[in-house]
């Protein structure tokens, strides 16, 4: 009874945990976007691609990074 209880918060925990990382990277990435979108105005660099190198770099998942950018897998992969 015990572990079964430690095993559903700890499912709960990581639910809240994963949220709240998808939400850390949203808000990163729209505040990326609109500072790259008012230094580059021009469109010389394109802010999906400069997030999902970031993101790449710091060990994010390729599916994860397709899902927040909008790239493809090849096109992440190629970065």
């Amino acid at each position: 009874m015990k572990n079964e209880k430690i095993k559903e918060a700890k499912k709960e925990y990581d639910e809240v945990i994963k949220n709240e990382r998808e939400l850390y990277i949203a808000e990163l990435r729209e505040k990326y976007v609109l500072e790259m979108n008012s230094k580059y105005s021009d469109g010389y660099i394109d802010a999906s691609q400069e997030i999902a190198k970031k993101l790449k770099n710091r060990g994010h998942d390729v599916e994860e990074i397709e899902e927040l950018t909008g790239l493809t897998k090849t096109e992440i992969e190629n970065l």
